[in-house]
């Protein structure tokens, strides 16, 4: 039987001092073969995820059925107050895990990261930079990629489309992008083009953005989570598609900074990540808020017509030579780019 009332009864909970949620799902069932290396891999992650980040932070990870070392590991760092939460459970796939470790929470902005990033000094910054320089946007990456534009930003290019705002420029960091190549895998037969130009978005106030994110690690408005219905998925992994255009359905951006911010490391140790560690600064007390002006609303009629009627009107090869042409790519790169 029940004796007294219990003391939680009609309390509550402590005002969310936090602003920005970092949600890990990870997946190690054990050290052999592909995964030799991947517990070390997730300690460069996490290491490096909390010496960069500032005091509003909130770090969750879902360990998606990892083996015995990797969930001490957690419950280790969780004891020690060094990441706030920590969900066990069995492998239900990447992003039923994200679905799972994104329950219960309301913050500003949510990271999602893979296991196998490591984040540079000042991600959350230039985060925020691009998210209060372009009220448009959605989702955020600190990764440059090949040609992220051709991947869902189809909004952008119509809303910029006679824009000069819209615009081919150099690469800033090609050493980045082919590091990324290298890390997943990629031999050396990619066009190189794409090393020396990509599209940028420029603010008013002269601030840059590429067009695109990849999957690796974005952070996303927190709202489109809330708003939209989000549901389980049947791969362990993959099926990143619905995750990707979540944003889309708002008619919102998908950017990533100009520079790298995080790098890819794969499943594999290398030296430089041991000597990055070393250069990375404690946690900052820099805690910039996104102000937010555009609100989140579904534009589906925006959403059928921009990703889906224009989609397939930049697939006319004429029309999208001409925007490659308009917006500054140098004419000897047109024809394969």
């Amino acid at each position: 039987m029940r004796i007294g009332k219990n003391p939680q009864k009609f309390q509550f909970v402590k005002e969310n001092k936090y602003n920005h949620l970092i949600l890990i799902p990870i997946y190690i069932p054990h050290n052999k073969g592909y995964y030799l290396e991947s517990f070390e891999i997730l300690q460069y992650c996490l290491e490096s995820l909390i010496k960069t980040i500032h005091s509003k932070t909130f770090i969750a990870v879902v360990n998606n059925g990892s083996c015995t070392e990797v969930i001490q590991y957690l419950n280790n760092l969780l004891n020690d107050k060094l990441i706030h939460e920590a969900i066990h459970t069995f492998n239900i796939g990447k992003i039923n895990s994200i679905i799972k470790g994104l329950a219960g929470h309301d913050f500003d902005l949510v990271t999602i990261s893979d296991a196998d990033i490591f984040f540079q000094n000042n991600w959350q910054k230039e985060t925020v930079k691009v998210f209060n320089e372009f009220p448009k946007t959605g989702v955020v990456g600190i990764i440059p990629q090949l040609k992220m534009f051709s991947y869902c930003c189809e909004n952008i290019l119509f809303d910029k489309f006679w824009s000069n705002h819209l615009k081919f420029v150099n690469v800033l960091n090609p050493k980045g992008i082919k590091h990324f190549c290298r890390s997943i895998g990629w031999d050396d037969s990619y066009n190189k083009n794409y090393l020396k130009k990509h599209l940028i978005i420029e603010s008013k106030n002269g601030f840059r953005a590429l067009l695109g994110t990849g999957h690796a690690v974005s952070t996303y408005r927190f709202e489109i989570f809330k708003k939209i219905n989000f549901k389980t998925n049947d791969y362990k992994l993959g099926g990143e598609i619905e995750l990707d255009q979540s944003s889309l359905k708002f008619d919102t951006w998908r950017l990533t900074t100009e520079d790298n911010y995080a790098y890819h490391m794969g499943n594999t140790k290398e030296v430089w990540m041991h000597k990055e560690i070393r250069n990375l600064n404690t946690s900052s007390k820099d805690t910039l808020k996104v102000n937010y002006v555009y609100k989140l609303e579904r534009k589906k009629l925006a959403y059928f017509f921009k990703y889906r009627i224009f989609r397939k009107i930049l697939k006319n090869p004429y029309i999208y030579r001409f925007l490659l042409k308009k917006k500054g790519l140098p004419i000897q790169f047109i024809k394969h780019f």
